[in-house]
Parts: structure tokens; C-alpha cells; sequence
């Protein structure tokens, strides 16, 4: 409840956001964020995951689990040490590239979010294998967003500025990492680390583990990242701050892949282990049916009244409307093939994850560098949707060529021919009626959806439908 409190907090923030600002304000401020989390990451270089991994191993030893923490939290400072001297003397070329005296005013709190940001992977690592993930959630999303709001209702009533909000908002980075050590010394007792379990040994495994969750981590970074930096060094900082915007709205979509996979993982996981393929089968389809139906609806919607949308957000945004739709386009497919990238990672074959998410990179780069140049914003969209269509395609390869399954029967063909039918019916109904006011439109899309849901269940009756309660409880 919380996870998706903050989801609908996030997204209403978007929009308040990019009424309050400019789209220069906007970039400047996707810019800073995007290069504090990418750097962030490198500082943290899969570290966090050693706790996920290792932290049970010692058992009921505190000793040996304060000697761990220590060492990561000492090691994390030591790569923020390192990283930060790395952004300090590429400083001028980063400025150079994206040539805005806006970033170059607020470039020192870059350092001030990868501090914060690389501490708090490892709270969260920490939180979460001590079984505090409510709490966890609560500090990292909940709060960090309700706080974000209250900034921009300060702006709104114009009792702080876009300087001091940019400030405060790095800020509210830091008062994470306090929060989290606060909640870890209300049952904290000391006990002096062990410090003879960081051995020589133990140090290779752990490095070994990290480097490789780096990596793998490193791709999905990148590609969520990379076509922002790049649309700033090719184009400017204002474009940017659209494009920070307008992909927002996809992220709806990816949120019920995301919903609909993290209930099914743990499943998959058990019928690895017993080795029940029929089982995987069986939950691989439902998942990719349920996925595709949804997403059909937000895809039908937001292209739709994608236009409407972008002009209640401000005139400046109505311009990305193509580039909204690859990005909707893009994310459709992306939870159309179902869970299969979560049957690869509790597969034996799970390292073909990390080399299919290096082709990922290495095409995120490249198509990036050729459509941006040619097409601009539609450029960077037209790439991220390519990235993740071809991202797609490997995944349900290796599915079906390593493991033999699929996800798709005639009941797949009917849910793409049914939406598209009743979309076509729900644009020609809107052209005829109107619609003009966003609660009208908002109002209009509610009753699409129970419509849709009716007359999907009624008419094709479709399988995954009819199990929609006994899923989700999955």
C-alpha cells in the first residue's frame, strides 16, 4: 500500500512539477539527479549486494555482521572519494557539453546526492534482510516523496525560490541517510566487529559477487539514464526538462509489469526448485495475458488523449506528442512478453541476463547516437523504445530456444484485435463528444476501463481474466 501510495504521489508530483518550473529549470534539475544517480551507482559498485547475499551467513554472529557493515559503509566513502575527484576533473568538459550557466550555479549538489544516494543503498540493503522493508519503504519512497511535495507547494505559494528548492530537495537526500541511522540504533547494541571475517578470502568472494551485480545492475542504469545526458550534450538543457516529463507517463505502464511480475516471482522461484516447468508455463502465460490487457488499455488511453494531456501540462509539451507515443509504444511491449526476463534469473542459464543486457547498452549507446542527431526528442524516444523491444526479443528468445517456453496462443492474437477494436470505438466516440475539461477526460477513461474489463470478460471470456483474484493472491 505504501509502494503504491508513493507511485500515485510520484506521478502527481510530475505533473505540479512541470507547472511550476521551467522547462529549463526542469532540465537542469533531470541533469543533476541522472548524473548523481549514475555516478551513485559506480560509487556503490554492487556493494549493497553483499549484504543481500552474505549478510545470513554469519548467523547470530554480530561481530562478524558489524565487521561487514563497517567495512562496506568505509569502502562506499572511499569510492565517493575517488568518483567525486573523477566529476571534479571532468567538471569543465561536463559544463562545456551541456553549456548552461544554470547547471554550471548547481553543479556542487551532484556531490551532494551521490553521497547521500550511495549511503542509502546500503541502509536499504540492510533494512531489507532484517526484514524492515515496510519501514524501508516508508523512509526511501513514502516520505522522500511527501517531502518533494511539500518543496513544490513552498514554490507554489512562492515562499521559496527554484534555487532554494534545488537546495532543499539535495537536502532531503542527506535527511534519508539520518532517518535510516536513526531507525538502526533504536535496536542497534554495540558490540565490537569482528573484524578477522574480512579476510583475504572472504574479500575475493564478496568482490567477485559485487563486480558481477555491478555489471548487471550497470546496463539497467544505463539505458534509463543515458538518453538524457545525451539529449542534452546533442541538443540543450530545455529539451531535457520536456523529455524528463513526457516519460513519465510510460512509467504507468511499466509499473503494472512490474506489479503483476514481483507476485509471480516467488513462485517461479518454488517451481524451479521443483522442477515443475508445466507450473512456469501455466503462470508465464497468465502473467504475459494480464500484462498485455492492461497495458493494451493505457496504451489505448494515453494516446488517446496523449495530446490533451501534454497541453493541461503546458503548451511547450504538446510538441512530444510522437515522441510520448514511441515511448508508450515501447513500454507496451516491454510488459507484453511477460516475466520472462524473472524465469531467466532463477534459471541455471542466468548469466545470459547480464550478456543480454550488455547488447543492451552497447545498442542503447548507438541507436542514441544515431536518432538523436536526426530526429531530436523523437529521436531519443524512437531509441529508448527500440532498446527496449530488441531488450524483449533476447529475453523470450533465450525463453523459448534454452527453456522451450512461450508465452503466446490465438488468446494473445484476441486480446491485441479486441483492443484495438474497442479503442478505435473509444475515438470515435471521444472526436464526437469532445472532450475537452482533463476531469471530463479522466472521468471518460474510468468508464472506458469498466467497460472495457465488461466487455472483454462477456465477449472473449478471456482464461486469465477469469483467474484474476486466484493470481493476484499468487
Amino acid at each position: 500500500m505504501i509502494s503504491y501510495l508513493g507511485i500515485g504521489l510520484g506521478f502527481f508530483i510530475i505533473i505540479f512539477k512541470a507547472r511550476l518550473f521551467t522547462t529549463e529549470e526542469l532540465g537542469v534539475l533531470s541533469i543533476i539527479t541522472t548524473i548523481a544517480v549514475l555516478s551513485g551507482f559506480i560509487v556503490n559498485f554492487g556493494l549493497h549486494s553483499v549484504i543481500s547475499k552474505f549478510y545470513y551467513r554469519a548467523g547470530n554472529n554480530e561481530e562478524k555482521k558489524n565487521a561487514m557493515l563497517f567495512s562496506l559503509f568505509s569502502l562506499t566513502i572511499a569510492n565517493f572519494i575517488a568518483v567525486s575527484l573523477i566529476l571534479l576533473i571532468f567538471k569543465d568538459f561536463i559544463l562545456l557539453e551541456y553549456n548552461n550557466s544554470l547547471l554550471s550555479n548547481y553543479f556542487y549538489v551532484i556531490f551532494i546526492i551521490i553521497f547521500a544516494e550511495s549511503l542509502n543503498k546500503i541502509w536499504i540493503s540492510l533494512f531489507l534482510v532484517q526484514f524492515k522493508s515496510v519501514l524501508c519503504n516508508f523512509i526511501n519512497d513514502f516520505f522522500f516523496k511527501t517531502s518533494s511535495f511539500v518543496l513544490l507547494f513552498l514554490v507554489y505559494i512562492s515562499l521559496i525560490t527554484f534555487s532554494h528548492f534545488i537546495i532543499l530537495f539535495s537536502l532531503l537526500y542527506v535527511f534519508r541517510v539520518f532517518l535510516f541511522l536513526f531507525f538502526f540504533l533504536v535496536d542497534f547494541k554495540w558490540i565490537k566487529p569482528d573484524f578477522r571475517v574480512v579476510n583475504k578470502s572472504n574479500i575475493k568472494v564478496a568482490l567477485n559477487y559485487s563486480f558481477f551485480m555491478f555489471f548487471g545492475g550497470l546496463a539497467g542504469i544505463l539505458t534509463k539514464t543515458i538518453d538524457k545526458l545525451m539529449l542534452g550534450a546533442f541538443l540543450n538543457i530545455e529539451v531535457v526538462g520536456i523529455y524528463s516529463i513526457i516519460i513519465t507517463f510510460p512509467i504507468l505502464i511499466q509499473t503494472i509489469g512490474n506489479a503483476f511480475s514481483m507476485t509471480a516471482h516467488a513462485q517461479i522461484s518454488k517451481y524451479w526448485q521443483e522442477d515443475n516447468i508445466e507450473g512456469i508455463k501455466s503462470l508465464y502465460r497468465e502473467n504475459a495475458g494480464l500484462q498485455m490487457f492492461l497495458g493494451f488499455f493505457f496504451l489505448g488511453t494515453f494516446s488517446i488523449f496523449g495530446r490533451e494531456l501534454l497541453l493541461f501540462i503546458g503548451e511547450e509539451y504538446v510538441g512530444a506528442y510522437t515522441a510520448f507515443v514511441f515511448l508508450l509504444v515501447g513500454e507496451f511491449i516491454n510488459i507484453s512478453t511477460g516475466m520472462c526476463g524473472g524465469i531467466i534469473s532463477y534459471s541455471k542459464f542466468y548469466r545470459f541476463d547480464f550478456y543480454i543486457r550488455t547488447v543492451l547498452v552497447l545498442f542503447t549507446i548507438l541507436s542514441n547516437l544515431i536518432f538523436i542527431p536526426l530526429w531530436g526528442l523523437n529521436g531519443a524516444a524512437f531509441a529508448t523504445a527500440l532498446s527496449l523491444i530488441l531488450y524483449n526479443i533476447l529475453k523470450f528468445t533465450i525463453v523459448k530456444v534454452k527453456i522451450g517456453l512461450h508465452p503466446y496462443s490465438l488468446e494473445s492474437v484476441a486480446v491485441v484485435v479486441s483492443g484495438a477494436v474497442f479503442f478505435a470505438f473509444v475515438y470515435f466516440i471521444q472526436k464526437y463528444i469532445q472532450l475537452e475539461n482533463v476531469l471530463a477526460i479522466i472521468g471518460f477513461s474510468l468508464f472506458s476501463f469498466l467497460l472495457y474489463l465488461f466487455y472483454s470478460k462477456v465477449l472473449f471470456k478471456f482464461s486469465f481474466l477469469k483467474n484474476l483474484k486466484q493470481f493476484v493472491r499468487k
